[in-house]
């Protein structure tokens, strides 16, 4: 399914639900989508929405109205991967044909997100195109760009840099959207010496940016993580979502030495932003990993996996709120004995039900699981627009 910076799931608003992943990534292969137009309780065969490829990788997607979107990155045969989109405005009945939506000649793009609200669709993605240097040279190490459609996706805008070039690597990006004003928060290696992109050793923080001219533009970066100086430490994969002015953002951090999932929330759009709250178990020795973070109305869902000497191979866990993250039920887990990283991704639907998908190996190959439901489920306010 790929790592889950972006959603694997969606539901628009007849509560059809859309489930994408990359079928065989690492050795080539193709984007595969199922829906299922009852909520999730059946669901049609399935069909592939992109041809083989020698990579493809990342496959997300987002849904508003009738309308949904997927995308992906793949390398067609030439070694540059590039950003890939196809729509549906009938629910996922009919797909148009993929777009590249990637711009820089020769140079690849990885990890995409897209978010949705309206007419508006929102696609960011990192790449590495070349930043000249005084000494004639160039840097190449990746920043955030978006490109942005406010025609349900038949036409876009050039693409925009997010993230300031400042010769770290920033990637790993996720974006949310609500009537004009796109959210992005992504890992960024700025403030730490070590280089991840050359030696992997990975001390990031988490940087946020908003745009209120729906992408045209945006404004000042705004930092949200803050590992001890003198001992940074990973923090990776954010995920984001949004409801009128409510933003919800989750992410990991190994701060204390084991990685676990930290929540923050902004009530002004993103103009300013609530205490971080630890969401998983500060005593829990497991590392927790891989957030991903749901919202409609005041029902907030966050999910993620967790590994470690007190676990028994892998759990997808939970937690949901039905104050707008005020106060959180306690974790439930919705999986567990799985023996990879399941990387679980969630999005709620119109009928207030939670749907959860994830990796799982119990018949020893790797498959897409799904479960509907959580704790805490309420009826959603209708979508405006």
């Amino acid at each position: 399914m790929g790592l889950n910076w972006g959603k694997n799931v969606a539901v628009d608003d007849s509560n059809a639900v859309h489930v994408v992943w990359s079928e065989g990534e690492a050795t080539g292969g193709f984007v595969a989508y199922r829906r299922s137009v009852d909520g999730g309780l059946t669901w049609d065969p399935g069909l592939p929405l992109s041809a083989p490829a020698a990579f493809t990788g990342g496959a997300k997607v987002a849904a508003w109205g009738s309308a949904a979107y997927v995308i992906w990155h793949s390398d067609p045969g030439d070694g540059v991967e590039r950003i890939f989109l196809r729509r549906s405005l009938d629910s996922g009945a009919s797909w148009s044909d993929p777009i590249a939506l990637s711009d820089a000649p020769g140079v690849s793009a990885f990890w995409p997100s897209i978010a949705a609200w309206g007419p508006e669709v929102h696609v960011v993605w990192s790449d590495g195109r070349p930043h000249p240097l005084a000494d004639g040279t160039a840097d190449t190490h990746s920043e955030i760009y978006i490109r942005s459609s406010g025609d349900l996706g038949a036409t876009w805008t050039p693409p925009v840099s997010v993230s300031s070039w400042d010769g770290h690597s920033s990637w790993v990006p996720s974006v949310a959207a609500w009537a004009g004003v796109v959210h992005v928060i992504w890992s960024d290696e700025r403030f730490h010496a070590p280089d991840c992109a050359t030696t992997g050793d990975c001390r990031e923080e988490e940087i946020y940016r908003r745009s209120t001219d729906g992408g045209a533009s945006f404004g000042s970066e705004v930092r949200l993580t803050f590992d001890p100086p003198a001992a940074p430490k990973p923090s990776w994969a954010p995920s984001i979502a949004s409801w009128g002015s409510d933003v919800h953002a989750v992410y990991f951090d190994a701060r204390d030495g084991t990685f676990r999932i930290y929540y923050r929330r902004s009530r002004d759009a993103g103009l300013t932003w609530d205490a971080e709250r630890m969401v998983s178990d500060a005593l829990d020795p497991a590392n927790a990993a891989r957030p991903s973070v749901a919202v409609v109305g005041t029902s907030v869902v966050v999910t993620w996996w967790r590994e470690g000497p007190s676990v028994t191979g892998t759990e997808v866990l939970a937690r949901a709120s039905i104050d707008a993250g005020t106060s959180w039920s306690a974790v439930e887990t919705l999986a567990s004995a799985i023996a990879a990283a399941p990387n679980p991704t969630v999005a709620i639907g119109p009928d207030g039900a939670s749907q959860l998908v994830w990796v799982d190996t119990r018949d020893g190959n790797d498959e897409i699981y799904h479960r509907r439901g959580m704790p805490c489920e309420v009826p959603a306010p209708p979508r405006p627009w």
